[in-house]
Protein backbone atom coordinates (compact mmCIF):
# COMPACT_ATOMS: atom_id res chain seq x y z
CA UNK A 1 0.00 0.00 0.00
CA UNK A 2 1.34 3.57 -0.81
CA UNK A 3 1.73 6.13 1.21
CA UNK A 4 -0.73 8.25 -0.78
CA UNK A 5 -3.29 5.55 -0.70
CA UNK A 6 -3.04 5.92 3.27
CA UNK A 7 -3.33 9.29 3.08
CA UNK A 8 -6.57 9.41 0.59
CA UNK A 9 -8.15 6.50 2.46
CA UNK A 10 -7.77 8.45 6.15
CA UNK A 11 -8.84 12.06 4.37
CA UNK A 12 -12.06 9.90 3.11
CA UNK A 13 -13.10 8.50 5.89
CA UNK A 14 -12.47 11.76 8.12
CA UNK A 15 -14.76 13.31 5.53
CA UNK A 16 -17.28 10.78 6.26
CA UNK A 17 -17.17 10.64 9.87
CA UNK A 18 -17.42 14.56 10.57
CA UNK A 19 -17.96 16.72 7.83
CA UNK A 20 -19.09 19.45 9.78
CA UNK A 21 -15.20 19.79 11.35
CA UNK A 22 -14.27 19.59 7.54
CA UNK A 23 -16.77 22.49 6.91
CA UNK A 24 -15.68 24.44 10.10
CA UNK A 25 -11.59 24.39 8.86
CA UNK A 26 -12.25 26.01 6.14
CA UNK A 27 -14.29 29.00 7.89
CA UNK A 28 -17.62 28.55 5.69
CA UNK A 29 -20.69 29.59 7.63
CA UNK A 30 -23.06 26.95 5.60
CA UNK A 31 -23.04 23.46 7.66
CA UNK A 32 -26.39 22.64 6.74
CA UNK A 33 -27.30 19.28 6.23
CA UNK A 34 -27.05 19.78 2.04
CA UNK A 35 -22.99 20.69 2.81
CA UNK A 36 -22.58 18.02 4.77
CA UNK A 37 -23.89 15.36 2.42
CA UNK A 38 -21.86 16.69 -0.69
CA UNK A 39 -18.69 16.53 1.69
CA UNK A 40 -19.67 12.54 2.60
CA UNK A 41 -20.33 11.81 -0.55
CA UNK A 42 -16.97 13.39 -2.01
CA UNK A 43 -15.39 11.47 0.76
CA UNK A 44 -17.18 8.67 -0.33
CA UNK A 45 -15.05 9.00 -3.58
CA UNK A 46 -11.43 9.30 -2.00
CA UNK A 47 -12.34 6.14 -0.05
CA UNK A 48 -13.15 4.67 -3.23
CA UNK A 49 -10.40 5.58 -5.42
CA UNK A 50 -8.22 4.79 -2.50
CA UNK A 51 -9.41 1.16 -2.66
CA UNK A 52 -9.73 0.76 -6.55
CA UNK A 53 -5.94 1.87 -7.09
CA UNK A 54 -4.55 -0.32 -3.70
CA UNK A 55 -1.82 -2.46 -5.00
CA UNK A 56 -2.95 -1.87 -8.59
CA UNK A 57 -0.72 -0.89 -11.71
CA UNK A 58 0.84 2.71 -13.00
CA UNK A 59 -2.94 2.50 -15.48
CA UNK A 60 -5.18 2.58 -12.79
CA UNK A 61 -3.09 5.48 -11.03
CA UNK A 62 -2.98 7.49 -13.92
CA UNK A 63 -6.39 6.57 -14.20
CA UNK A 64 -7.07 8.27 -10.33
CA UNK A 65 -5.09 10.94 -11.48
CA UNK A 66 -7.72 11.69 -14.36
CA UNK A 67 -10.22 11.84 -11.73
CA UNK A 68 -8.69 14.18 -9.37
CA UNK A 69 -7.86 16.60 -12.34
CA UNK A 70 -11.62 16.95 -13.16
CA UNK A 71 -12.40 16.81 -9.96
CA UNK A 72 -9.87 19.85 -9.26
CA UNK A 73 -11.05 21.99 -12.48
CA UNK A 74 -15.10 21.46 -11.65
CA UNK A 75 -14.31 22.66 -8.13
CA UNK A 76 -12.29 25.90 -8.74
CA UNK A 77 -15.08 26.44 -11.58
CA UNK A 78 -17.78 25.72 -8.52
CA UNK A 79 -15.76 27.86 -6.53
CA UNK A 80 -15.62 30.94 -8.73
CA UNK A 81 -19.45 30.36 -9.57
CA UNK A 82 -20.92 30.36 -6.00
CA UNK A 83 -18.99 32.57 -3.93
CA UNK A 84 -20.60 30.97 -0.56
CA UNK A 85 -19.26 27.79 -1.35
CA UNK A 86 -15.81 29.50 -2.48
CA UNK A 87 -13.78 28.60 0.57
CA UNK A 88 -14.60 24.44 0.43
CA UNK A 89 -14.69 24.62 -3.07
CA UNK A 90 -11.07 25.77 -3.11
CA UNK A 91 -9.87 23.24 -0.74
CA UNK A 92 -11.23 20.51 -2.23
CA UNK A 93 -9.89 21.73 -5.58
CA UNK A 94 -6.38 21.99 -4.39
CA UNK A 95 -6.60 18.69 -2.41
CA UNK A 96 -7.82 16.60 -5.56
CA UNK A 97 -4.66 18.91 -7.46
CA UNK A 98 -2.50 17.56 -5.14
CA UNK A 99 -3.71 14.08 -4.82
CA UNK A 100 -3.80 14.00 -8.91
CA UNK A 101 -0.05 14.92 -9.25
CA UNK A 102 0.67 12.47 -6.59
CA UNK A 103 -0.71 9.75 -8.39
CA UNK A 104 0.88 10.96 -11.42
CA UNK A 105 4.70 10.34 -10.09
Amino acid sequence: MKFLEVVRLAYGIVLIAVPAAALDSVATDDSSLVARRVVRILGARHVVQAIVTMGRGRIWHQAGAGVDLLHAGSAAVFALVKPEWRGPAAVSSLVSLALGAGEIQ
